[in-house]
């Protein structure tokens, strides 16, 4: 594939977060980079067990995973009998084929590039589905968590890492998503290209590739990102056919809107008891359609004064920046310096959660500041 036509964000601008990592950077690292599998490893085995699934069990498992392939290969090297796994990206599946071929995996590793929401993944095949932090990537997240559903056996396990609505860090990125290119969702035939060039530029004292340019291509400029509360996530699995087996991150119990100690991202483990009925499959798929995705700049979502003022002062910063007659990309600077805030500043462990509102509310009227007296609007 020419790079030049890239259009999708992962396995070529993005490599995940690699928060998991002693060392944030080495996500660029190669596939299967022995320190960077080990902080794989050691996160994978703290999770099962907190789910209650034993390393030793995996040993007759059919295993699905959908990603960049790392934890795929962290599956197999704890025992599973035999791993599937899927991208959306042809370059970590081209990563992935590569591997399985050198390492001479091609008995318990095969690899698909595909978009799981259309994919045939079959009926009742896998033990166990592991999605980390895919589904909201989903263009149809119903239509896809249902057809991974699907492919798991009954009495098999499913490994959900969403992103939930109602929390700052996903205000922030929703907020800068629509800011880039007006939705929530990268319109088709979208280049990368200079996005990341200039975020080598902001963030990368050596204009290198660092954990920073991965994170902010793939907060602001992945295909899609869509937000759900976690509520409706567990009715829609309970539809599904599912009970929780454990949880992480579900807390505060019964509030779908906390900026100040909810986490961005949460897990729910489920068992497979029942395969649903046509209608119930339809009722889930419902519930996680797109056109249900949670707008977290709307401002009738929100009691407290303070997450109102910030909604509105970024759909002020969107006006304002449609509006301009500029010689540069105002859009794509004010990006990065909103999400060095988040990233740099608010996400500090130090950093006290009651301040994130009034930090970037200052932040944001300074930036409307410059931005309004020195460029011209559009008459």
């Amino acid at each position: 594939m020419d790079m030049s036509e890239q259009t999708t964000v992962y396995g070529r601008y993005t490599l995940g977060s690699g928060a998991i990592l002693a060392d944030r950077d080495k996500v660029w690292d190669s596939l299967a980079d022995p320190q960077v599998l080990d902080g794989y490893r050691k996160s994978m085995l703290r999770d099962l067990r907190k789910s209650g699934i034993r390393p030793e069990s995996m040993a007759d498992w059919n295993v699905m995973d959908v990603g960049t392939g790392r934890q795929a290969l962290v599956f197999l090297e704890l025992g599973a009998k035999r791993v599937e796994h899927f991208d959306i990206s042809p370059e970590n599946v081209a990563r992935m084929s590569a591997y399985r071929s050198d390492a001479g995996l091609a008995a318990r590793l095969q690899t698909t590039c595909c978009d799981i929401v259309d994919a045939d993944l079959g009926h009742d095949k896998f033990d166990f589905v592991y999605l980390n932090g895919i589904v909201q990537h989903f263009s149809d997240v119903g239509r896809g968590i249902s057809n991974c559903a699907a492919a798991l056996k009954t009495g098999g396990m499913f490994w959900l890492y969403f992103y939930r609505s109602g929390t700052f860090d996903n205000f922030v990125l929703y907020a800068l998503r629509t800011l880039m290119y007006g939705s929530n969702v990268v319109p088709p035939g979208y280049r990368f290209g200079a996005d990341y060039v200039g975020a080598r530029l902001f963030y990368s004292d050596q204009v290198k590739d660092n954990y920073l340019t991965s994170i902010y291509m793939d907060g602001v400029f992945t295909r899609q990102a869509r937000l759900y509360t976690v509520a409706t996530y567990l009715r829609a699995m309970e539809l599904l056919g599912f009970e929780v087996a454990s949880s992480s991150g579900i807390d505060p119990i019964g509030r779908d809107v906390d900026h100040q100690f909810a986490r961005a991202a949460t897990v729910v483990t489920l068992r497979k008891v029942r395969a649903p009925d046509a209608a119930a499959i339809e009722a889930a798929r419902g519930l996680l359609a797109p056109a249900k995705e949670v707008d977290q700049l709307d401002e009738a979502l929100y009691e407290e004064p303070e997450i109102r003022e910030t909604a509105a002062l970024f759909k002020r910063l969107i006006a304002t920046l449609n509006g301009l007659r500029a010689t540069v990309d105002l859009r794509a600077l004010a990006a990065m310096r909103v999400f060095a805030f988040l990233a740099q500043i608010a996400r500090a462990a130090d950093f006290d959660p009651a301040r994130r509102h009034p930090e970037l509310q200052a932040l944001l009227k300074t930036i409307l500041a410059v931005v309004e007296v020195e460029i011209p609007s559009v008459s």
